[in-house]
C-alpha cells in the first residue's frame, strides 16, 4: 500500500489507472475525470491518493485528498459517480482498510453507486478500526434507456408532452431558423466551450450559484473536463444556435457507446421556446437513431429529467468518524437527527 501526495506521481499514474479503470464502463473513474477535478478544486487540498501494487502493477486505488482534518474523495457537488477501483476482492479490502486506518476527524466519500462493493468494503474496514460509521442516501441520477426504438421509447414516456416539444422544435427550425448540432466533435473547442458556459450561467443558476460562471474553481474543472475528453476524442457536445447566436447547449461526452451530460444549460429569454427541453428531446432521438444505448442525464432528480427518463442510478453517501468527543458527536448528530430537522436548523442559523 502507498499513499501518493505528489501532483506529479498522480500525473504519471495516468496509464496504470486507466487499465485499472477499464473495469468501470463509464468515464467517471478514469484518470482524466479525477486530474479535471483536481485542476479545478484541488486549492486549499492535499493529495491523498490511496494505491495498492502487486509486483510492481497498480491494482487498486481510492482518490482522496486532506482538508482540514478531513479525509475526503476527490468528489462535491458537481461530481456524478465515485468509486474505489480494484482488482479483485482482496486488493479492495486492503485499499479500504488502509483508508479507514487513516487519521481524520472525517472520512467521506460521496456518490457512491448503490451496491457498489466499495460501500460494503469500507463499511467493514471502518468498523474493524473501530471507527463509527454512517452510509446516507445521496442524489438520484435520472438515465434515458435509448436501445430500443422511438416508438418503445414514446410507449414509456408522456407522448403529448413529447408532441409539444416537437413543435416547438418545428418552430424554431421555421420561424427562427434555428440549427441544431446534436452529439457532434466540437469544431472550436474554445470558442463553443465560452459560449456554452455562457448559457448555462444565465438566469436561474447564475442567481443560486450553480452555474459554471459562478466559481473560477467550477470554471476551471468544467474547461479541464471538456478540453481532457476532446483529447481523447469522447467530447460530443449539443446546441441549438439562432442567427449565429447559441441560445442552449449540452456538454456532452460519449463513452462505450454511452451519453453522458455533466453540465446543460439554456437562454432564458427564450424560455417560451423550451430550447433545452427541445435540444434534449432532440439528443434523446439522435441516439436512438445512431444505436447509442442510454444518454445518463447525470445529477440530481429534477421534475424535467424524470420526464424523458426510464431509469435510475441511486448513490449513497458514506461517512467514517473517530471515537473521539467532538467527531462522535456530529456522528450522533447525523445519525440520530432526522435528515429535515438538520436542515431546517441549518437555514435557521443562516
Amino acid at each position: 500500500m502507498r499513499w501518493i501526495s505528489d501532483p506529479a506521481e498522480f500525473a504519471e499514474l495516468a496509464p496504470q489507472w486507466d487499465a485499472l479503470a477499464e473495469r468501470d464502463p463509464t468515464p467517471f473513474s478514469l484518470h482524466a475525470w479525477y486530474s479535471a477535478w483536481w485542476d479545478g478544486y484541488g486549492g486549499g487540498r492535499e493529495l491523498r491518493i490511496c494505491t495498492v501494487w502487486d509486483a510492481g502493477e497498480l491494482v487498486a486505488l481510492l482518490p482522496l485528498s486532506v482538508r482540514g482534518k478531513r479525509l475526503e474523495a476527490l468528489a462535491n457537488e458537481e461530481s456524478c459517480v465515485v468509486r474505489p477501483l480494484a482488482r479483485d476482492p482482496g486488493a479492495l479490502a486492503l485499499l479500504a482498510e488502509a483508508a479507514a486506518r487513516d487519521h481524520y476527524e472525517l472520512f467521506e466519500v460521496r456518490r457512491l453507486p448503490d451496491g457498489d462493493p466499495g460501500t460494503e468494503a469500507l463499511c467493514r474496514a471502518a468498523r474493524a478500526a473501530g471507527r463509527l460509521r454512517l452510509v446516507e442516501p445521496d442524489i438520484t441520477s435520472p438515465i434515458v434507456d435509448t436501445s430500443g426504438t422511438l416508438e418503445e421509447y414514446r410507449a414509456t414516456t408522456n407522448v403529448k408532452w413529447h408532441k409539444n416539444l416537437r413543435r416547438l422544435h418545428r418552430k424554431l427550425l421555421r420561424e427562427h431558423d434555428a440549427v441544431m448540432r446534436v452529439i457532434e466533435p466540437p469544431a472550436d473547442l474554445d470558442a463553443e466551450l465560452a459560449e456554452g458556459f455562457a448559457v448555462e450561467s444565465s438566469g436561474w443558476k447564475r442567481n443560486a450559484g450553480s452555474a459554471v460562471l459562478s466559481r473560477p474553481e467550477t470554471l476551471a474543472y468544467y474547461r479541464s473536463l471538456a478540453h481532457r475528453f476532446a483529447e481523447r476524442g469522447e467530447l460530443r457536445p449539443s446546441s441549438i444556435s439562432v442567427g449565429g447566436r447559441m441560445i442552449a447547449w449540452d456538454l456532452g461526452i460519449l463513452r462505450r457507446n454511452r451519453l453522458y451530460s455533466p453540465k446543460s444549460g439554456y437562454l432564458e429569454e427564450f424560455k417560451p421556446l423550451a430550447p433545452g427541453l427541445v435540444l434534449e428531446l432532440a439528443t434523446i432521438e439522435r441516439c436512438i437513431e445512431t444505436g447509442i444505448e442510454a444518454h445518463e442525464l447525470l445529477g440530481s432528480d429534477e421534475a424535467y429529467k424524470l420526464r424523458f427518463s426510464t431509469s435510475e442510478r441511486r448513490h449513497q453517501y458514506f461517512r467514517a468518524y473517530p471515537r473521539r468527543p467532538a467527531p462522535a458527536a456530529h456522528w450522533a448528530w447525523r445519525r440520530f437527527v432526522p435528515r429535515e430537522w438538520r436542515e431546517r436548523l441549518t437555514r435557521a442559523r443562516g
